[in-house]
């Protein structure tokens, strides 16, 4: 199965870390086609994600969001995501776990704290595809 993963990180050395890791774990599961696009910017990567939902279809399969806090605008981006009808697989990334609660109203399937190593990556991803794969794909 092919799916498309976004990765939202304002920290470009974070970003191409999380990618990697990513990319590793397609490596050790070819049966798997791993689509990658890559974002820096909220709003350019929240723009692209609900473009998709507005054709009926998400452009995305999987998020991976970098939450910056104190502020957490990010979160707020994924509670409009879900209003807006995006109902894949949310994983949030941060620093600390202060958001952590935010993450399961919003039903993220992962809460990862960085330092992110690539055990905590294959273990967010295995979850993510068993739950889509659950799930029939209308696109």
């Amino acid at each position: 199965m092919k799916y498309r993963i976004a990765v939202f990180d304002d920290e470009v050395t974070e970003l191409q870390k999380t990618e990697e890791m990513i990319q590793r774990y397609a490596k050790e599961h070819a049966e798997h086609e791993l689509e990658i696009s890559r974002f820096t910017e909220l709003e350019p990567f929240t723009e692209v994600v609900c473009d998709g939902l507005k054709d009926w279809k998400c452009a995305f399969h999987i998020l991976f969001i970098d939450i910056n806090p104190p502020e957490g605008a990010e979160m707020e981006s994924a509670r409009c995501l879900r209003k807006q009808g995006f109902e894949d697989i949310i994983i949030f990334v941060s620093p600390t776990a202060e958001h952590a609660i935010a993450a399961w109203e919003v039903e993220a399937r992962h809460y990862l704290v960085k330092p992110v190593g690539q055990e905590a990556i294959n273990k967010a991803m295995n979850r993510a595809i068993e739950k889509l794969s659950h799930i029939t794909f209308m696109y």
